[in-house]
């Protein structure tokens, strides 16, 4: 069979670049013609997964919000399913987040992606995705050097920040050194 080219494009899109955990993620598909036209009615599947990621705050430069990966990784589908795309070509995706995951990593990546078949069974595919934060805090330390040596002076500062790396004021928070 000869290689045709493709007639349609598809796009996936997550309303916002971020969520928490226990939110309702939000995206869309969206379906077209190449020549114009939407592809409506055409059946659109989807399949959202969700992995385990290191995330930083902007702004944060030289903290440290944990290490990247401790332990089991987490890779999981988080949802999946078929709509039929409406007379614009558009199909809303939700998905209730759990509100607990396990896995290493301070936060999750979503990954959605959508295809569309047209009636010539030609099949195209848009992708998408978004952070999920464990939680709307962040801490972070700021070390003034990696080992402490004894009788030097080593000092630490620490910051508590929401995901988009504003100041979580007014939370008391407590530390410890541990001798390895």
């Amino acid at each position: 069979e000869d290689l045709k080219p493709a007639v349609l494009e598809v796009e996936a899109r997550c309303v916002r670049p971020a969520w928490l955990a226990g939110d309702k993620l939000r995206a869309s598909v969206e379906g077209w013609y190449l020549f114009g036209a939407p592809m409506s009615g055409n059946r659109a599947d989807w399949t959202l997964r969700l992995n385990s990621a290191h995330y930083e705050p902007p702004g944060m430069e030289g903290f440290s919000f944990g290490r990247e990966f401790r332990g089991e990784q987490l890779d999981r589908l988080a949802g999946s399913g078929g709509l039929d795309l409406d007379p614009k070509g558009k199909a809303a995706v939700e998905v209730q987040l759990d509100k607990v995951y396990s896995g290493s990593g301070n936060a999750l990546r979503a990954s959605l992606e959508a295809g569309v078949t047209d009636p010539e069974r030609q099949r195209l595919f848009g992708r998408a995705s978004a952070w999920v934060h464990r939680a709307n805090l962040y801490f972070g330390v700021k070390a003034s050097g990696g080992f402490a040596d004894a009788g030097k002076p080593w000092s630490a500062e620490i910051a508590a920040v929401r995901p988009d790396g504003s100041p979580a004021a007014g939370l008391s928070g407590e530390g410890r050194m541990v001798k390895r």
